[in-house]
């Protein structure tokens, strides 16, 4: 895990926040969008992954 995959990570969470549409909802999203959630994030690390050299496949192709 690079610092840029977690970067990657946690910019993906901000940008999935419910605080950009209304700002006194939480600041996650709801628990019942995790797969969701969990899905958006994992894209983006992995094609961070691919940006630092560090994922084992040629291109974000090959992700599924």
């Amino acid at each position: 895990m690079t610092d840029g995959m977690i970067m990657a990570a946690a910019k993906k969470l901000a940008d999935l926040s419910p605080t950009h549409k209304d700002k006194t909802a939480s600041l996650l999203p709801p628990i019942g969008n995790s797969r969701k959630v969990g899905l958006q994030v994992g894209e983006a690390v992995g094609k961070q992954a691919l940006v630092d050299g560090v994922a084992g496949i040629a291109d974000e192709s090959e992700f599924e």
